[in-house]
């Protein structure tokens, strides 16, 4: 499995070219103080075959040891650090992947899905490896996909696609997108499907570079209360027009009725007063 962090390693040493650098430079320098000691106590012959080479080691051993074993170590504790919290992200992340009921992606900087969780990939009704390494409008099966040759986020429609607005301005501008509602269509085989979706993108900094992680529920059912919801206040609306509607009309005929009993010398029949 793909690691949804990738490790990479400090250096251990900035350059070959670097080092040897240090190495011959170290040596020289001990080497013209070995030389100058034994020219002023007029040291020759052998002595300078026997005492050369042990100086050299004794004064060269602590500059090399300061120069080339302290910051080999450090860049080592600094690797070992920097690869076990990586690790500690990289378990985190898979974590969350494995146990988000909702669908999760993260996706690179050119917006290609590098993961995606089995909810996210039921939508399209594929499995996590086959929308990986393609863009969201590909792996989801949008019908736009492939209206231009170069694939997703190439065609007209692409353009004033909100998901992928959404997407690459979490890119570009580092904000996040919260609880984006859409209705894509999506071609299912044979089938056409606009299925009701919210999506939340971050901006997730990795290896240097910014990606995005994206949260995709989907929204039908909770639509379809808001419709029966909308439905039902629409359908109360009606009937309490109908029953001012009657009110009105059986007010009318009472006033009618005593219009008729005044015209007959007679007492009104109802009360009108509203």
């Amino acid at each position: 499995m793909k690691p949804l962090l990738p490790i990479t390693h400090v250096p251990l040493i900035r350059s070959s070219k670097h080092a040897f650098v240090y190495i011959v430079l170290t040596l020289v320098v001990c080497e013209a103080a070995i030389m100058g000691a034994l020219h002023l106590f007029d040291l020759r012959g052998p002595w300078v075959i026997v005492l050369d080479p042990i100086l050299l080691a004794l004064m060269s051993t602590p500059l090399l040891y300061q120069l080339l074993v302290v910051p080999l170590a450090e860049h080592l504790r600094d690797q070992r650090r920097a690869t076990a919290r990586i690790q500690r992200q990289q378990k985190m992340l898979e974590a969350i992947f494995r146990a988000a009921p909702f669908g999760l992606l993260l996706l690179d900087k050119d917006l290609t899905i590098t993961r995606v969780n089995d909810v996210a990939a039921k939508l399209a009704d594929k499995t996590p490896s086959e929308m990986t390494t393609v863009q969201p409008g590909e792996g989801f099966n949008c019908i736009h996909a492939h209206d231009d040759q170069q694939g997703c986020g190439h065609g007209e429609m692409c353009q004033v696609c909100p998901i992928r607005n959404a997407l690459q301005s979490v890119l570009e501008a580092g904000q996040s997108v919260r609880e984006l509602e859409v209705r894509p269509t999506l071609q299912l085989g044979r089938s056409r499907i606009n299925p009701w979706l919210e999506i939340t993108a971050v901006p997730m900094p990795i290896d240097g570079d910014t990606h995005v992680l994206a949260t995709i529920i989907n929204i039908a059912e909770r639509k379809e209360c808001e419709e029966r919801v909308a439905q039902t206040h629409r359908e109360q609306e009606r009937i309490n027009r109908l029953m001012i509607g009657r009110e009105q009309r059986v007010l009318e005929l009472k006033k009618q009725v005593n219009g008729l009993l005044a015209n007959m010398g007679k007492n009104e029949a109802y009360e009108t007063t509203a």
